[in-house]
């Protein structure tokens, strides 16, 4: 399974970054993803991806990604 989410401002413009997920690898108590973040405008210095997990989910590694938990239960940074 693959995923582009478009990140669009205004209606017709151009989007100012893409994120790509896809489930790699699955088991049958977890899966791996990868996610791509495509960045469309002029380099960034500093940026963030949020999201939401389903209930009882959680991320338990990464690489090259530093993961902060959200308040929100199911929420990662």
């Amino acid at each position: 399974m693959s995923v582009v989410v478009p990140a669009v401002s205004a209606q017709g413009a151009a989007p100012a970054c893409t994120v790509e997920y896809s489930v790699t690898n699955q088991w049958d108590t977890g899966f791996q993803a990868a996610v791509t973040i495509t960045n469309h405008q002029a380099p960034l210095s500093s940026w963030r991806l949020t999201f939401d997990l389903p209930d009882g989910s959680g991320v338990t590694g990464g690489w090259n990604a530093a993961w902060t938990p959200y308040a929100a239960p199911g929420r990662r940074t």
